[in-house]
This record gives structure tokens, sequence and C-alpha cells, in this order.
């Protein structure tokens, strides 16, 4: 199904690209909702979040083990989730092999599911950003998937995150980028504005603020400069998470 009529993916780029009938932010929990991702050069196929019982039942084991209560635990129960359902990236070049190719879908539940790629190695950014949605909101966290253009150590790129707010403070969740705080990985937890947040979370607009952050990435042993949602009109800083490594 498309979500009001539009599917959900990334409605602008930082090189300007628009795909039509794109809504780029859902704050609810992901069902059968369609969400789009760039299979290869001019390719863009659709999944679904599909059957993901068992990382429910890894989130219930982590919260009896760790019982979570600030958002850095919170967010870091739920990075560890999805890092043990998906497994690391060491296969990814087959990740477009465990969804059905487009010609091939006829019927609505030919559509490839997310949780086809449960212990595959193979998980990107959609796929990690969407598991996380419904495991924060699952916790009572307010998160929104947002897909969008970024820059990457000077590099456009199309990426699925999450906005996220719990207690009246707000933050960018990646679980795809991680950070490294007190030579632990994390996921990024970037604070950010209450009126940042107000403007990331809003789909189809260019008005109002990106957001640039800096810190140390320990999967690829590099720092990163990354400014999510680009190409609005003002950019945000975040506060420094943790000096860079270099």
């Amino acid at each position: 199904m498309k979500v009001n009529g539009k599917y959900i993916g990334a409605n602008h780029t930082t090189t300007g690209v628009i795909f039509g009938g794109i809504s780029s932010s859902f704050d609810e929990t992901f069902t059968t909702e369609e969400v789009l991702i760039e299979a290869g050069i001019g390719d863009i196929i659709s999944c679904v979040i599909g059957n993901i019982k068992d990382a429910y039942t890894l989130l219930e084991q982590e919260i009896k083990e760790s019982n979570p209560q600030t958002i850095d635990q919170l967010t870091e129960t739920v990075f560890k989730v999805v890092q043990t359902y998906f497994g690391d990236y060491s296969n990814i070049s087959e990740r477009m092999s465990f969804y059905p190719a487009t010609d091939d879908i006829e019927t609505d539940d030919q559509i490839g599911q997310v949780s086809s790629l449960q212990g595959k190695n193979s998980a990107m950014c959609v796929e990690r950003a969407m598991l996380s949605q419904n495991l924060l909101k699952s916790l009572g966290i307010t998160s929104h998937y947002k897909c969008s253009g970024i820059i990457k150590n000077n590099q456009n790129d199309i990426h699925a995150y999450n906005i996220i707010s719990h207690k009246n403070k707000y933050y960018i969740f990646d679980a795809t980028i991680p950070a490294q705080i007190d030579n632990k990985t994390t996921p990024l937890v970037a604070e950010i504005t209450e009126e940042v947040y107000q403007t990331i979370i809003t789909p189809n607009a260019r008005v109002g603020y990106s957001v640039e952050t800096k810190y140390y990435n320990p999967l690829r042993n590099e720092d990163v400069h990354i400014t999510y949602d680009a190409g609005r009109k003002d950019l945000y800083q975040t506060p420094e998470l943790k000096k860079i490594s270099k």
C-alpha cells in the first residue's frame, strides 16, 4: 500500500533530483507501507517491513538484561538489536538479491520484505532505519523515519535515518553510521533544537535547517562530516559528540 497516495522515500537530494509522489517522513509504526530503495542507477524498488517478530523478541531480552532508562541507554539498546538482527555489512554486495525484481512483482504479497535480510549481513540504511523506527516507537520514543539527501565527507548521497524526541528533547538517530563514545560503538544520537526538529520532520520542504555533525565512525575507521537533510536554507551544527580522531 501507499501512504496517503504516496510512497515513502527521498523527496529531494542535494543534486536537486525530485521523485514525484514521495513523502520523505513517516511517523507511524511500519506494517504494510511501501518504502523506496535505490536499487541501482535509475532503478527504484519498494519494500515493506515484513515479519520482524524475532527483532521484538531480541528487544525484550535486552530490556530484561539491561533495564534501559535514559535516552542513551534506550537508543543503545535499539542499536544493539538492529545490529544483532541484521548482522554486519560484510555481504552488502548481495543486498538486492534478497528482494524480488520489480518486473517479478504482480501482487502486494510479492513485494520484498525487510525481514528477508535478517542475519544476511546485507542490510543498509533503509532496512536499519525502518526496523529502528518500530523498535524506538515500541519503547515509547517518538520517531520519524526520514529519507533525504545528505552530504557525507563532501559526497552527495541519499540516506535513511530517524528523527526522534523523548522527554522534550530532540535528536538525529542514525543506526547505520554509528559513533564511538568513550571507546564504545553507539548509534549516532545528536541533539538538535525543537525548531530544527520541526523543520526536518516536515516532508517536501527546502526551507528551514539542514543539520551538520562531525564524529568518528568506528565501523569504517574514519571521521565523518555529515549534513543531514542537505539543501535546506539554513545550517544547524550539533554540539560536539566527541573529539574526532584526526
